[in-house]
């Protein structure tokens, strides 16, 4: 029995490191399913309102066109994510 714990004592005095970054590792991993556990319903809700923006936009202005429009928003964001404030120019 002696024998057995200090067999053991050995095992994660030599394994602790690991062990814990393993535990870490584990702990992020379970953090992240959770966290898109939670966040996916409201997610999907805003992409299907965001698409429906998106839409009945482009069906109220038929001159515009959808390329061009898909242009004008991902300049926007990138500026808007640069810190630039787009609505205010």
């Amino acid at each position: 029995m002696a024998r057995l714990v200090s067999s053991l004592g050995l095992f994660c005095q030599l394994n602790a490191f690991g062990c814990l970054v393993l535990c870490y590792l584990l702990l992020i991993f379970l953090g992240g399913v959770v966290f898109m556990a939670v966040e996916k319903p409201l997610e999907k809700e805003l992409r299907a309102e965001v698409e429906e923006l998106r839409r009945s936009f482009l069906q109220e202005n038929p001159c515009i066109q959808e390329s061009r429009l898909r242009e004008l928003l991902g300049k926007a964001l990138a500026a808007h994510n640069s810190d630039v404030a787009v609505l205010n120019a």
